[in-house]
């Protein structure tokens, strides 16, 4: 379900006015700002936008382009409650400045387009909170500029990345969530290779779509289309341009390892650890739960199994608040890595003990049919020693 909140932000719409009103005056600089806030450069972000609004007071990028910063800070630490309500009320008042153009205004199409987009993202923070009814106002909202951007009424690369999202997962997601099935009843038929092909066509050929498109490219083909050779190139690339942004980071590292690029990631994470111990802006000490469980994960692969359980060990430690919770899958995922380094070392009952903890958590990923499946083992093995 938590793939659902990478659609709704990205649902672009398009209209039949000519390519020029779409073409924002200096589209370079604007590029050029967005790759601060995408390396966490926030300071000069806001320096050089606040030039640009002042010299381009009604292009609706300049209103816009704030969201994209905030969001940015909120994807490096996207389920921390100190978010909650925060962000939606920022894309509120964005939301009334891109409302407020009058439909005779010459940009008002294109201050309708990036509305859409701004009400895509409340949707994407109502589904990571579970909102689940707010989530579905904002879609049926989000999704009315699909229908015009399929027809490609303007020759904007940027379009075919919305078009290519909502392809792909209206394509997928009402068969792995019935639930889902009535919302897509009344809207576009999905095109799996098609929303593949236009992902990619945004990735090479994208302005202002690039970077997201290839990070979201990039993670369909890594969690979708096991195509992980693939995935890790693009994320590669993206966080060598941004060294600075952690979703980049984290995503690369996690590639790496199923790539069995083991070193590369393990060096990686400790760049991400470095930052934490540091205080890193954006680096929050509460991400190293995920980051202990990856390097135990590494260390168990490359066969070192006391050192990946002294790091899985510190990935069970209890969070505070709702951190502990919303954090609660990598907590179970260390819990199950220690049992399969117990089992290595051949310690049958500590690794049962493990096991058996997984099995009082919620199923995270197939958590409690792996448990279920050593604790078989267990037994066979201890049966064979009798």
């Amino acid at each position: 379900m938590k793939n659902i909140i990478i659609i709704l932000p990205f649902l672009f719409y398009i209209n039949s006015y000519g390519q020029d009103i779409w073409d924002p005056p200096q589209t370079d600089v604007l590029l050029q700002i967005l790759d601060h806030a995408y390396n966490l450069e926030f300071d000069e972000f806001n320096r050089k936008l606040s030039i640009y609004q002042q010299e381009h007071p009604k292009r609706p990028e300049g209103i816009f382009a704030p969201i994209v910063a905030e969001w940015i800070k909120v994807t490096s630490d996207l389920y921390n409650p100190k978010y909650d309500g925060i962000f939606i009320d920022f894309v509120d008042e964005i939301i009334e400045k891109l409302e407020a153009y009058d439909e005779d205004d010459p940009l008002f199409s294109v201050a309708e387009f990036y509305y859409y987009s701004a009400t895509g993202f409340k949707g994407i923070m109502n589904v990571t909170r579970e909102n689940w009814f707010a989530a579905a106002l904002d879609g049926r909202i989000a999704v009315k500029g699909v229908e015009d951007a399929l027809e490609g009424r303007i020759p904007n690369p940027d379009a075919r990345f919305g078009t290519g999202l909502y392809l792909y997962y209206a394509d997928i997601l009402p068969d792995r969530y019935p639930i889902l099935e009535p919302l897509f009843l009344f809207y576009p038929d999905g095109d799996k290779k098609r929303g593949l092909q236009d992902l990619r066509y945004a990735t090479e050929n994208g302005v202002f779509a690039r970077v997201i498109a290839a990070y979201m490219y990039s993670v369909i083909l890594y969690t979708r289309e096991d195509k992980f050779d693939e995935a890790y190139r693009l994320m590669k690339s993206l966080s060598d341009k941004y060294p600075m942004n952690p979703t980049f980071l984290s995503w690369q590292s996690w590639i790496a390892t199923r790539i069995n690029q083991l070193d590369i990631a393990e060096r990686l994470l400790k760049v991400y650890e470095e930052r934490v111990q540091n205080k890193t802006p954006y680096y929050p000490e509460h991400k190293m739960r995920m980051v202990n469980y990856r390097l135990g994960r590494i260390y168990y692969q490359k066969r070192q199994y006391t050192k990946a359980l002294s790091y899985l060990n510190k990935a069970i430690l209890p969070l505070q608040g709702e951190l502990e919770e919303r954090t609660e899958r990598y907590k179970v995922y260390a819990y199950l890595q220690k049992g399969y380094c117990l089992v290595a070392l051949k310690k049958l009952d500590q690794a049962k003990d493990q096991f058996n903890i997984v099995l009082n958590y919620d199923n995270y990923r197939n958590s409690h049919d792996l448990a279920e499946g050593q604790l078989q083992k267990i037994k066979h093995l201890k049966n064979n020693e009798k």
